[in-house]
């Protein structure tokens, strides 16, 4: 089923930019799994799936997960609303660095070209 969360700015208060997205991201293990028997439903089926633990992302964002009754034991993971945010915020992280790896590039190059002109005209 599908989910409806508010997004509007009006609802929402104490706004902070999330860091360390990336390093999050890294840290967490992608895996292939199948349903225990118990949970294989007509909708469920047994055929693999892909996703993370809810108890290993707990560790590195407990914000990411959401917990049964007991407030406590992982359930699932928030993946609409959690991980869509922080993967928005790792793909800027590394649009970044690549801008700031082009840049220092583009440098390099530019004093390359200095430089073999400098030695063309000492005739080396």
């Amino acid at each position: 089923a599908s989910t409806c969360i508010v997004s509007s700015i009006r609802f929402k208060e104490n706004i902070q930019t999330l860091s360390d997205n990336l390093a999050k991201i890294l840290q967490m293990r992608p895996v292939s799994y199948n349903y225990k028997p118990e949970l294989d439903s007509s909708k469920i089926k047994r055929k693999p799936r892909i996703g993370l633990i809810a108890e290993e992302v707990e560790l590195i964002d407990p914000r990411l997960v959401e917990y049964e009754a007991d407030g406590i034991t992982p359930r699932t993971i928030r993946y609409e609303e959690g991980m869509v945010s922080l993967l928005v915020g790792a793909i800027q992280e590394m649009w970044q660095k690549l801008m700031n790896h082009e840049s220092r590039l583009d440098k390099l190059e530019a004093e390359n070209i200095l430089l073999k002109a400098r030695l063309d005209k000492a005739g080396l």
